[in-house]
C-alpha cells in the first residue's frame, strides 16, 4: 500500500472510530505533527542542495523556497576557487557594517542570510562561480490524498500519533490525549536514537550547535 496523506489519514480515523472528524481536521493535526517535529529537529531526511551560479556586480540571490537553516556553503566550481566558506558566516549586523554597500568585486568568501536572500561578499566578479547549498528544508504541507508525508514511511506512527494527540486534546479527551502524548513522545525518541546513527552523536535541535 501506498504510504500517502490519504493512508495515513485513513489509519488515524480508524483508531478513531467517530465519523465527527472530518478529513480536513484530521489533515490540520497531521501537518501540525509534521510542522512541530521537522522544525524541532535536524533530521537528515528534511537535508537538500540546490546549487546558484554568481553574475558579476550581484552580491544577493534569491534562497529556495522551502530554506530554513543552511548546513553547508561552498564554492564548486570553477577549480581554482573551489572553497568551504560555511564557517565564515556573519550576521546581519555584522556582515551590514563591515559592507553597508559592497561594491568590491572578488571570489565571494563571507555571507549572510537576510530575510529570504542569501548575500556574499566580496561582490562576485566576472567569474562564474558555482555556489552549492547543503540546507534544511520546510516541511511542505500536504493537501491532496497522494501527498506524501516528509516524515518516512518507517516512522509513520510518529506522524499518527501526533495527530491522534493533537485531536484528543482539542476535544477535551485528557486522559486519551496525555497516554497517545506519552506514546508519541516515546516515539520520536526512538527516531532520533535511530536517526543519529550516521554521526554516532545525537540528533541536535535547529538553531543548536
Amino acid at each position: 500500500m501506498a504510504y500517502t496523506l490519504a493512508t495515513v489519514r485513513t489509519d488515524i480515523k480508524d483508531r478513531l472510530r467517530n465519523a465527527n472528524y472530518t478529513d480536513a481536521l484530521v489533515d490540520q493535526y497531521i501537518n501540525a505533527t509534521q510542522r512541530h517535529i521537522t522544525n524541532r529537529y535536524a533530521l537528515r531526511f528534511m537535508e537538500t542542495s540546490t546549487t546558484q551560479a554568481t553574475t558579476q556586480s550581484d552580491y544577493d540571490y534569491a534562497l529556495p523556497a522551502d530554506f530554513q537553516q543552511m548546513l553547508t556553503l561552498r564554492i564548486t566550481a570553477p577549480t581554482a576557487n573551489v572553497s568551504d566558506i560555511t564557517k565564515n558566516y556573519l550576521t546581519n549586523e555584522t556582515f551590514d557594517a563591515k559592507y553597508p554597500a559592497p561594491t568590491d568585486e572578488g571570489t565571494p568568501s563571507y555571507w549572510t542570510v537576510y530575510g529570504d536572500d542569501l548575500l556574499v561578499y566580496p561582490v562576485p566578479d566576472a567569474t562564474v562561480n558555482t555556489l552549492t547549498l547543503k540546507y534544511l528544508k520546510s516541511a511542505t504541507t500536504l493537501t491532496d490524498d497522494s501527498d506524501v508525508p516528509e516524515i518516512p514511511e518507517e516512522y509513520q506512527e510518529v506522524l499518527i500519533t501526533g495527530a491522534l494527540y493533537r485531536i484528543f486534546q482539542s476535544d477535551d479527551q485528557y486522559a486519551e490525549a496525555m497516554n497517545t502524548k506519552d506514546e508519541h513522545t516515546a516515539l520520536v525518541e526512538d527516531m532520533l536514537n535511530r536517526l543519529s546513527v550516521r554521526t554516532r552523536g545525537t540528533v541536535s535541535k535547529i538553531g543548536v550547535a
